[in-house]
């Protein structure tokens, strides 16, 4: 025990005897480690919208299924739902779609896709605290639907 006790006290003194080097080290372990936290607050940004792009998506294949065209109400939902979950993405349709009166109309059992592209800025915080690394990854969602009504011209 008696033994122990001094290889303690030899081990805490030689700490002071190194000029403090070990406890600069520590404090640079100590500012790693609190960057790589703040660096993991920013994590989740992308997965998250990337399930708001993936909603919006969703929402506009039904409702394109439902109406059966893609027309104006469609471009006042698509803006509605991008104004409350606060993205700016862009919207492409894909398929067989006919044109008629301003609205781009889709035959029965035609297959059509929605496609919703955006990026996200993930940051990543620098052990010297000066500037966030900033990384600009795309993202993009595809759903695909048919038709669900006959159109007769």
């Amino acid at each position: 025990m008696e033994d122990h006790r001094k290889q303690k006290n030899k081990e805490i003194m030689q700490r002071f005897n190194n000029r403090g080097e070990m406890y600069v080290t520590d404090i640079f372990r100590v500012l790693i480690f609190i960057s790589i936290l703040g660096s993991a607050i920013f994590i989740p940004y992308p997965f998250i919208q990337y399930l708001h792009l993936s909603n919006i998506c969703q929402a506009l294949v039904e409702d394109i299924q439902r109406q059966g065209m893609v027309d104006e109400s469609t471009y006042v939902l698509f803006e509605t739902l991008t104004a409350s979950y606060n993205i700016d993405p862009e919207v492409e349709f894909d398929g067989n779609f006919q044109l008629l009166d301003s609205s781009l109309r889709v035959q029965m059992n035609e297959e059509f896709a929605v496609t919703l592209t955006d990026s996200v800025d993930v940051f990543v915080i620098l052990p010297k605290f000066s500037e966030r690394l900033k990384i600009s990854v795309p993202i993009s969602r595809t759903i695909l639907g048919k038709g669900r009504y006959y159109w007769r011209d």
